[in-house]
């Protein structure tokens, strides 16, 4: 993307502060997740096997993928600048008393229900952010937007959990410390509450239109719901790009867990868990700037368009697809390799790649949904897609945790691994002979 361009989408001062809202936000769960991962799955007195770190991708990702539908009916009655200040302040009180459980050495079912109810609040917090992103972005800017704002959000998630992982280091891995991190979170959350409260007029981030009552809404929630589903299956280029995504989730959870596994069980021995932590940060890291290198290419080619259908938009579409599918076959041949050998480089090159696959895959899927999904039933469609991505992530973890658990087994991970990326190239290749060629 082009200096100027770059520039226009922050020209609005409400778009500055939406963009720290969202980076605050995301720095605070980076920090609050950093610490709990290390307080549940790297502390020398737990021992982190497969079924336990299952369980813990299933806390973390299914409950609000269930009530998200039905929770993001507010979104469009409330004032969503009031969501943003009032949710982000429920974060803090959450994270003062999951910092006071962690203090105390506590993984008990409160800390659990603590946890869910801080990160729930904020899965709220970041659909009212995407639900707000157009009311301060440009239409024709908005593509754009939709690759720059939610990476730079991960952004800021990742720096605050690789400075987190930096304090434990210097530190030391204790509940004390994590306790501490949990509240330095807080303070980044309050922040993002403080930054929304001065975005203005107060109503500027809607919703506008007039709604009906949340409990007809919530009467004719179940018929849209179906009615989105019907749109995917219906939309073949919607399908195949839900799909793909879909499909490359299930393989970032298996290299999720084949990373634990081997940081804590092969790389490390089991009481070394400092060096465990640092092999599995490192990866992380590399799978963040992955992630940002898409980004980067998505906001290189899909710049500003007045014309979503254009001839320069369909040749830039086929182009970035053709560079997805390439980046999915040597994502597959990378992790394959990672999955078979599991050294340190080929994990990090798997890693990097599968983080840049995952992004030019998901930009390409949101703007499927945004051209050809009516606005009427968009909401319900990208609630549908995110459904299927947070169960197939879980779906991955547990699956490959099975596989992954003894190493007799590397070979059947490799070709279960190698046959979900090799199935996202073949999607992708199947969009792309879909776009239409410019005349």
């Amino acid at each position: 993307m082009t200096k100027v361009r770059f520039v226009e989408i922050f020209r609005p001062v409400n778009a500055r502060r939406l963009l720290i809202t969202r980076m605050l936000g995301q720095g605070g769960d980076g920090l609050l997740q950093t610490a709990l991962a290390t307080f549940v799955l790297f502390s020398p007195a737990r021992q982190a096997d497969p079924m336990k770190i299952t369980m813990v991708f299933a806390l973390l990702l299914m409950p609000y993928s269930l009530i998200g539908p039905f929770v993001g009916v507010f979104i469009d009655k409330w004032s969503r600048r009031k969501i943003l200040v009032r949710a982000n302040l429920i974060r803090v009180a959450a994270m003062g008393l999951i910092a006071l459980s962690v203090a105390g050495h506590s993984a008990s079912g409160i800390l659990a229900v603590l946890v869910l109810v801080c990160l729930g609040v904020n899965r709220f917090a970041l659909s009212t952010l995407s639900a707000s992103l157009p009311h301060v972005v440009k239409r024709e800017l908005l593509v754009a937007g939709n690759a720059i704002f939610p990476t730079m959000g991960t952004a800021g998630a990742s720096l605050a959990a690789a400075t987190g992982l930096g304090l434990q280091h210097l530190f030391g891995n204790t509940d004390a410390v994590n306790a501490s991190l949990i509240l330095l979170a807080g303070g980044l959350t309050l922040g993002a509450s403080s930054i929304a409260s001065r975005v203005s007029p107060h109503n500027i981030l809607g919703p506008h239109a007039e709604t009906p009552e949340v409990r007809k809404e919530f009467r004719n929630l179940f018929v849209g719901f179906v009615r989105g589903g019907q749109i995917i299956l219906s939309t073949p280029r919607v399908l195949l790009s839900v799909g793909s995504v879909t499909i490359l989730r299930c393989a970032f959870g298996g290299i999720t867990m084949q990373t634990l596994l081997l940081s804590r069980q092969v790389w490390n021995s089991q009481s070394d868990t400092s060096s465990a932590l640092r092999d599995f940060g490192i990866i992380a890291a590399l799978a963040a700037v992955g992630s940002f290198c898409g980004a980067f290419t998505t906001g290189a080619l899909l710049q500003k368009q007045n014309k979503f259908l254009s001839d320069s938009a369909q040749s830039q579409r086929r182009l970035l697809l053709r560079i997805t599918f390439v980046v999915a076959l040597s994502a597959g041949i990378l992790c394959s390799a990672g999955f078979y050998f599991g050294t340190h480089i080929w994990m990090y090159l798997a890693a990097f790649n599968i983080g840049l696959l995952s992004q030019l895959v998901k930009v390409n899927a949101d703007t499927a949904i945004q051209q050809e999904v009516d606005d009427l039933h968009r909401g319900r469609v990208f609630a549908i897609f995110d459904m299927l991505i947070n169960f197939a992530i879980v779906l991955g973890v547990a699956v490959f945790g099975v596989l992954g658990s003894s190493p007799t087994h590397s070979a059947l991970s490799t070709f279960v691994i190698g046959a979900l990326l090799g199935a996202t190239a073949w999607l992708v290749l199947k969009i792309l002979r879909l776009t239409p060629k410019a005349d």
